[in-house]
């Protein structure tokens, strides 16, 4: 078909193209200038115009003006377009990212504000623009970017992919070796973070963090990607890699390639002081190291880290000499700080971006959106045809909000320029804000226009900008994204900040219209009402303000940084400089509705009230008090988030007063003027003792893996290179309990690569090994039902969620918490085990002055290692082979075998390192290995699942809840006499009748903790549950005994008005060594009384005490306390667990190759192994590596409870030690022959003799358990604890901890400071923040309400002192026991804000609120202190 067009240009001139050909190639239309054979399809003319011939059924002429200049304009004889098969229904755009709304009104809960003079005039909005052609765009073109300065395209003719794919999922299918981790697939955790480098406007380049779970691949054309490997390598580590493995911060190692480029981000934005830095982790966990000594190495890089070094080392000083008195410790001898390292991305030009378009696997369409122009045009045909569901991708990060997004067209507009420029308003009222800014160019814009024209407003949205979301969320998420957000917040309300922030500063949206025109809209309750499907979001206007405009901003949220807020608040106003009157005020509340909220009555009654006048004040409380009916379907209790607002009003009028200069505020509230509590940049010091006689023994060296863990060289489950024809797998599972069947209907035609599910009926053997599929009838909530596979890791996720499953006779009633089991008294059979009677409690209590009843309930913890559970099956010609993320892999053998009917030299499983674990890889490990190896050997191909994290929570168990009854007998003088308790745990739904009895066990050899009293009954009972089995996590029973004991000696010390010290030391047990356990072990070390007198004195306990108690006197609404608790942790060994082999072989080059029995999860196992190796052999480290774990050679790995405990490290070092003393001997006679030879020479003439250099031992030689329960020794440690309480909101701070541990001899002192700093950061998380959360309805778990610890949740100060204590007989290196215990001593975090609490209590003269439970969240804590708004005073 041949075509002849006129082109209109921006200037009125005209030009004669040639004739033109439209091609049917490829089976779709496709549009080729080509006035000859073999022309390019784009045809560029000598004044530099450009046009292409455009559209699905070629009916738009493309034309790009040498100046830049851009149009479309309607072919003249073009081809009748073809009838459309797809549904013309009105659209159902996706959630997130700049979205549109189905049309028709939404019904909104915000009321319509009043109308408020706004600071400066709204601009008025430009003249609609004509309608231009609407383009339409073919199949095909070419995504170009560069992976660590390698290039790579897709072509989108040729390639068959989900359109939305991200760029994790991209880079594991297509650079395997790129070192992109997977975890959370939320944008939470951080580690996917890498590097992303574009050109900026100014033609410059930008390189920023992202998440790379979020981002698709599509959406990086002409972009460069960075990973860690491409900074270096373990040969040749980037500066920042090897900084961060010698300052000990990788443990697991997960984290470790995301807080790299994290750092790597930061520096390539230029010079930063070492504060900068240490502040700059807002996105990414570390669920291991506690951040500490990551932190360290991020300062090391700052540009005044050598001047902020010194003066940490004089501050050290000082603590250390403490210690040093105390305990005869010195300072660790830590990296000079390196100071600020010159970035660069890898050698390579950042792409050239250019238009793509095309089809994805299940026919869905992506378009790169060059201009406003095609935006425009394309929403204008979608509004004409009644398209189907779009969606506008800006950053994708609400992809992480709701991630099974279902659109038909994605119309990528992140390469809009003129939607990013932010700009003064030409009238010079404001500033303009493009909707496509990003959060953190937004930031950046407002901190420069706060300065250049004194705009306070600004430097308040920045400040309140900064604590959500992640840094690498506001990096590439943009701000009409997050804007639409909010519009969309309909069925999944989830709160964001800046349409809040931008309310409050009288903000305007300008929205274009699918007919070209202008609207601007006030953010409000009109702008959420307003339809907007097929518009789009160009630009925000916000006022400069004058100077008498006051703005402030409050959140409150459940911890300090990303997270949703509860309740934030943004409030504006003006205050005339004579006379203090308010007026024009805005209010705007988040956490109110699913929309920011205005309360007109009190902002019409706030109007020309005077900021001193308290009386206004009070009256306006009242109001509110009155008006705020917060919405009980948001996080919070409605009268938490109630008063949430209270307060920040109150804050807001002190505030006020204070601009003002009223001197209408006491000195007493001063504090409470601050929008939130402020922290300071992290320190720390670390103090023990080496014995250089057995080095390397009791050195203090890096992680042997952790520059490998850095450079993202360590292998995990993930990074194992996939055989052909790998399929991904993603589990089904239950929503309900009862009878069901499982449809896939449609699923094959929705998902292409779907290869369908795997059931029950699939399973050989699916009851001997456990159930492995539930089969026609669910038992609890999450169990599995099937697997789903696909060809594409997405597709399978994807597909998982759309099989349905129809349920008859569910169970209505579901049995979730504990409480639910003890009023249902849904009880396992009793364990006799689980009791313990010593003396006679009933007569005791006879005899004593006071008896207690105490009622207190601890929660579960989820383990959160950020490598979920990861499985890759292959079906080997003899059977299977297995590789499991698992703490036990002969268990996992076992089920395996179990399950398919295979003998155990068929069933092979291998390991070589854990992302973490804290227990929940041991029995939770097996039922993904049996699924996953089920499907392989079902399909006889490889099959690989990595769990996706809300999978993870909702089809396996986390550390149980346990409820404490309590009685408690004591006399007047502190000491208690008797205690009767009574504990619960929930078990979950186990098959069968038979609870595991270990955390009963566990909890049986701690609830003493360090107190000898004569007279204890403990029972402890199991209770079923309609959830998963709950099962161990970090320090299982002994953090429940523990704590449990620490309650009772502050229950005592309550009801009796003493310090708790005085009646913790008056109930000690004797240091005399014949003290005894009511369980039966005997303490023949115990000198708890005198480490803790030395600790609570080199800490100045009684000073920081008395500094406290001094603040608080002067401080109404801010309060400070200091708490100590000691801890004796029983270790506990029995015939089973220690049963740890280890195989070690000299090679004839001499060097030694180890397979060890336990897993190294990122605890040191594996350094303390090569460190005993090569003490005990007289070789250098270098010359020692671990192989990957197998159970072909490893045979009785984990008998019992595989490696866990906290005695793995000893375990392995023990059965090394054995091999190297078999070794030794074996090497014996070649020495005496060789008196003289080195170690190479002497291994060379052993081979020569036939000699075996290759010896398997197991541990041996171990000490028996003293103790039915298997106890050992015990590890001593105790903790200082200083917290801040902001009473009005319940935010804490915990701003310094002091820990001591008595570690005997330790192997390596600083990996096992590294554990110490991370246990306990763990136990704050447990103390503090996490808590499971289920839907009391239907018992599914809220997996986005839980809150790991941030960087600014551990203390701002973190000291830890290993004692000069004696080498421990009992271990094969001297030391003990350590992954666990440090997570007990939390508890003094706990005590801590009871004491604030009962300091606001005073000031309140009320009856001092303890906590009921654990953690003592924000919530809990604002309840606590509950503060009535009528004691809200300007002075006191």
């Amino acid at each position: 078909l041949q075509f002849l067009y006129l082109i209109a240009r921006p200037q009125p001139e005209l030009m004669v193209l040639q004739r033109v050909v439209l091609n049917q190639a490829d089976g779709h239309p496709a549009v080729a200038f080509r006035p000859r054979p073999g022309e390019p399809s784009t045809r560029m003319y000598p004044n530099g115009t450009t046009v292409m011939r455009v559209g699905q059924e070629g009916e738009f002429l493309k034309v790009l003006s040498h100046e830049g200049q851009m149009g479309y304009v309607k072919a003249r004889n073009a081809v009748a377009p073809k009838a459309r098969t797809a549904p013309v229904a009105q659209p159902v755009p996706q959630q997130g990212g700049l979205v549109q709304l189905r049309a028709g009104s939404l019904n909104r809960s915000a009321a319509t504000a009043p109308a408020a003079p706004a600071s400066a005039p709204v601009p008025a909005a430009p003249a609609a623009r004509p309608v231009e052609a609407e383009p339409s765009y073919p199949r095909g073109g070419v995504c170009s970017f560069t992976v660590n300065g390698t290039p790579h395209s897709i072509n989108l003719a040729k390639v068959d992919m989900a359109v939305d794919m991200s760029v994790h999922d991209w880079l594991e299918a297509n650079v395997p070796t790129s070192g992109s981790r997977q975890s959370c697939r939320q944008g939470r955790c951080g580690a996917c973070v890498l590097a992303l480098t574009y050109k900026a406007a100014d033609g410059g380049s930008v390189t920023k963090s992202f998440n790379s779970c979020l981002r698709p691949i599509l959406a990086c054309n002409g972009m460069e990607i960075t990973t860690s490997r491409g900074l270096g390598s373990a040969a040749q580590p980037h500066p920042i890699q090897k900084a961060v493995a010698d300052h000990f911060g990788t443990q697991c190692g997960f984290c470790s390639s995301g807080m790299v480029m994290n750092l790597y981000a930061q520096l390539m934005e230029g010079e930063k002081t070492a504060a900068e830095l240490d502040a700059s982790i807002t996105g990414n966990y570390c669920r291991c190291t506690g951040y500490r000594p990551i932190l360290s190495a991020y300062r090391s890089f700052g540009k005044d880290a050598a001047a902020k070094a010194e003066e940490r080392a004089g501050a050290a000083a000082g603590t250390a000499a403490k210690k040093a008195a105390a305990f005869g410790t010195t300072a660790a001898d830590l990296p000079t700080p390196t100071g600020h390292v010159a970035c660069s991305a890898p050698k390579a030009a950042v792409g050239k971006r250019v238009n793509v378009a095309g089809a994805g696997a299940a026919g869905e369409q992506w378009v790169e959106v060059a201009s406003e122009a095609d935006l425009q045009g394309l929403l204008h045909r979608m509004a004409q045809s009644k398209s189907a569901s779009y969606f506008l991708v800006g950053g994708h990060t609400s992809k992480g909000l709701w991630p099974l997004r279902d659109s038909q067209v994605y119309l990528s507009i992140g390469g809009i320029a003129s939607l990013k420029t932010c700009a003064p308003a030409a009238d010079g009222s404001g500033v303009w804000i493009g909707a496509g800014a990003t959060m953190a160019d937004t930031l950046t814009f407002l901190n420069s226009a706060a300065k250049q024209y004194g705009a306070a407003t600004f430097s308040k949205i920045v400040a309140h900008g900064q604590l959500s979301p992640s840094n690498h969320i506001r990096n590439v998420g943009s701000i009409g994204g997050n804007i639409m957000i909010a519009h969309s917040n309909t069925n999944t309300p989830f709160l964001v900040d800046w349409p809040m922030l931008f309310e409050a500063a009288g903000g305007v949206v300008e929205v274009v219209t699918p007919s070209g025109e202008a609207k601007r809209i006030p953010l409000g309750a009109a702008f959420y009402s307003t339809d907007l499907t097929y518009c789009y979001l160009r630009r925000v206007w916000l006022p400069f303000g004058t100077k008498t405009t006051f703005f402030a901003t409050y959140r409150h949220s459940p911890r300090h940084v990303y997270s949703e807020a509860f309740v934030a608040a943004a409030m504006a106003c003006e205050i005339d400089p004579a006379t203090k009157a308010i007026s024009a005020p805005r209010l705007v509340f988040n956490g109110l509705a699913a929309v920011p909220s205005r309360v007109p009555a009190v902002e019409q009654a706030l109007a020309g009230v005077k900021v001193a006048d308290e009386g206004a004040f009070q009256a306006l409380l009242a109001l509110l008090h009155r008006t705020v009916n917060p919405l009980p379907s948001l996080r919070g209790a409605p009268a938490f988030r109630r008063s949430l607002v209270l307060a920040s009003f109150y804050k807001f009028f002190l505030a006020m007063n204070e601009h003002a200069r009223t001197g209408q505020v006491g000195p007493t509230v001063l504090s409470a003027c601050d929008s939130w509590l402020q922290r300071e940049t992290t320190s720390g010091t670390q103090t023990y003792t080496q014995d250089a006689s057995v080095a390397p023994l009791n050195k203090a060296v890096p992680k042997i893996d952790g520059v490998k863990q850095c450079t993202a060289e360590a292998q995990y489950i993930q990074d194992i290179p996939l055989p052909a024809h790998t399929l991904y797998a993603a589990p089904v599972y239950a929503q309900k309990v009862g009878t069901f069947t499982v449809s896939d209907a449609g699923v094959a035609e929705k998902f292409p690569s779907y290869k369908g599910l795997v059931l029950a009926k699939d399973v050989p053997d699916n009851a001997s090994g456990g159930v492995v599929f539930a089969d026609g009838a669910t038992k609890y909530v999450g169990q599995p039902i099937a697997l789903a596979l696909a060809g594409a890791k997405e597709q399978a996720v994807k597909a998982a969620n759309a099989v349905s499953v129809a349920y008859t006779d569910v169970k209505e009633k579901l049995v979730i918490s504990v409480d639910d089991g003890i009023a249902a008294t849904a009880f396992y059979p009793d364990q006799k085990a689980n009791h313990v009677k010593v003396g006679d409690v009933d007569a005791a209590f006879k005899t004593c002055d006071v008896v207690l009843e105490d009622t207190w309930l601890m929660n579960g913890q989820y383990h959160w290692h950020l490598e979920t559970q990861s499985v890759l099956a292959i079906p080997t010609e003899d059977g299977l082979e297995c590789h499991s993320a698992t703490q036990m892999p002969v268990d996992v053998q076992k089920g395996l075998v179990s399950t398919l009917k295979l003998d155990a030299a068929a069933v092979v499983v291998k390991n070589k390192r854990l992302g973490g674990g804290f227990g929940g890889k041991l029995t939770n490990s097996i039922p993904p290995a049996q699924m996953t190896a089920v499907a392989a050997h079902a399909r006889g191909v490889p099959v690989q699942m990595i769990m996706e994290y809300k999978d993870n929570l909702a089809c396996f168990g986390f550390r149980p809840d346990w409820r404490f009854n309590y009685k408690i007998g004591a006399n007047r003088d502190g000491t208690v006499v008797a205690c009767k308790l009574e504990c619960y745990y929930s078990a979950g739904w186990l098959d069968g009748d038979n609870a595991s009895a270990f955390e009963g066990l566990a909890f049986l050899g701690s609830f003493d903790n360090c107190y000898s009293l004569k007279n204890w009954q403990v029972d402890s009972f199991s209770v079923k549950t309609d959830l998963p089995p709950t099962t161990s996590m970090r320090a299982p029973g002994w953090v429940q005994g523990i704590w449990s004991a620490e309650r009772m000696i502050s229950t005592v010390a309550g009801a009796l008005h003493m310090d708790v010290n005085d009646v913790r030391t008056k109930n000690f047990y004797k240091a005399d060594g014949k003290q005894v356990t009511p369980y039966g072990c005997p303490l023949p070390h115990f000198d708890m009384p005198t480490m803790y007198a030395k600790h609570l004195s080199s800490t100045d306990y009684a000073k920081r005490s008395q500094a406290a108690a001094d603040f608080n006197a002067k401080n109404r609404w801010v309060k400070k306390a200091v708490a100590a608790v000691p801890s004796k942790f029983a270790v506990i060994y029995g015939p089973a667990e220690a049963a740890f082999d280890c195989k070690i072989t000299v090679n004839r080059d001499g060097s030694v190759s180890v397979m060890s029995g336990g897993t190294e999860m990122g605890q040191g196992l594996t350094t303390k192994v090569v460190q005993t190796v090569a003490y005990r052999l007289g070789v250098g480290m270098d010359r020692v590596r671990i192989l990957e774990q197998s159970t072909s050679v490893i045979g009785s790995t984990g008998a019992a409870d595989g490696t866990g405990g906290s005695i793995g490290s000893e375990l392995s070092c023990f059965a090394a030690t054995n091999c190297c003393n078999a070794i030794n001997e074996a090497l014996a006679p070649v020495r005496r022959l060789h008196p003289k030879a080195e170690w190479n020479a002497l291994v060379a003439a052993a081979y020569d003799l036939g000699i075996n250099l290759s010896v398997m031992k197991k541990d041996e030689g171990v000490a028996p358990p003293v103790n039915p329960l298997g106890d050992i020794y015990n590890t001593y440690g105790s903790a200082v604890v200083e917290v801040t309480l902001d009473v009005l909101s319940g935010q804490v701070d915990v701003g310094f901890a002091d820990i001591v541990f008595d570690l005997g001899r330790s192997v390596n002192p600083m990996v096992d400071i590294g554990q110490i700093e991370g246990g306990f950061v763990q136990g704050l998380g447990l103390a503090l923040t996490e808590t499971v959360k289920y839907n009391r309805t239907n018992g599914q778990v809220e997996h986005g309400e839980y809150y790991l610890p941030t960087r600014w949740e551990i203390p701002t100060e973190l000291n830890v002192s290993l004692l000069n204590a004696t080498p421990n007989p009992v271990t094969a290196g001297g030391g003990k026991a350590i992954g666990e215990p440090p997570l007990t001593l939390a508890y003094a975090a706990v005590e801590a804000v009871d004491k604030a609490l009962a300091a606001a209590a005073a000031d309140a003269n009320a009856t001092p609120a303890r906590n009921t439970s654990t953690p003592v969240t924000v919530e809990q804590r604002n309840l606590l202190a509950a503060n009535s708004y009528t004691s809200f005073k300007f002075k006191y």
